[in-house]
């Protein structure tokens, strides 16, 4: 088992969720040890803001610069921060990111000895680094927009396929994504790990039984939305989840060092 990593982001790592997860990932990593490299995105300055916690190992791919004079390409739609959408890339605009990316790869693995290759999202870099370092174990993380950046376009999705042929393995994040994993990628069900989402256990822990009494005790209802929200968004007019009794059930997961335990197991 290798105990070097490099991890690998088309987004900015501060502000997305798949960025959090990146960031949780190295923290357990670096609990245990690990030898890392970080390399996501960054524009307009935002590199030194956005890895405060891995400045020393961070290897930005800078947009909004004279190498890439564009924003960053967004995994959704409306992203926190300024981008575009991948239906308005272009084929010169594409072999610029993914040289850049690959660059970063190389140079970092030249500082490392054996390392693995933790690339996010089911897209265009994890489908590039995978082509090009197979001499090293490349493991595709889903957050789930890269499958739908496989529908919504189409006219990258061969090329998506034909790399993701080549990771070692994919991890989802559920069952549901596992399966469509399998069936738009053409990627075998039996190489795709479900690791489950993750929570931070310095913000989210079990309340003690007499936290529950308390509660009990007020007999009034309380709600806890864990999740994104737009900043565009200004009112919420439809909770229809509460009115879904499998959406009410308490959701049994793994915190941070119990996710990263079971990635672990196969680096």
């Amino acid at each position: 088992m290798s105990d070097e990593l490099i991890h690998v982001l088309g987004q900015r790592p501060a502000c997305t969720g798949s960025g959090m997860y990146l960031q949780a990932c190295y923290k357990e990593a670096e609990k245990r040890g690990y030898d890392q490299k970080v390399i996501a995105a960054a524009q307009q300055g935002s590199g030194r803001s956005d890895c405060e916690d891995f400045r020393d190992d961070f290897l930005p791919v800078e947009f909004m610069s004279d190498q890439l004079p564009f924003p960053i390409f967004g995994m959704s739609d409306n992203m926190p921060y300024r981008s575009r959408t991948y239906a308005s890339l272009k084929a010169e605009e594409k072999s610029r990111i993914l040289d850049l990316y690959l660059n970063r790869i190389e140079k970092a693995a030249s500082e490392l000895t054996d390392p693995v290759i933790l690339c996010h999202h089911l897209w265009l870099v994890t489908a590039a680094a995978a082509r090009r370092f197979d001499n090293y174990r490349v493991i595709g993380i889903s957050h789930g927009t890269g499958l739908r950046q496989v529908q919504k376009n189409p006219r990258f999705a061969g090329e998506v396929k034909e790399g993701a042929a080549n990771l070692d393995r994919i991890f989802a994040l559920n069952r549901h994504q596992q399966r469509q994993i399998a069936e738009r990628l053409d990627y075998d069900p039996g190489k795709i790990v479900v690791t489950g989402l993750g929570y931070n256990l310095s913000s989210f822990f079990f309340p003690t039984e007499e936290d529950l009494e308390k509660r009990h005790r007020r007999k009034r209802s309380e709600i806890v939305y864990v999740g994104k929200l737009s900043r565009q968004l200004e009112q919420v007019d439809d909770l229809w989840f509460l009115e879904d009794e499998k959406y009410r059930r308490a959701v049994k997961s793994l915190s941070w060092s119990g996710v990263f335990r079971r990635l672990e197991q196969h680096f």
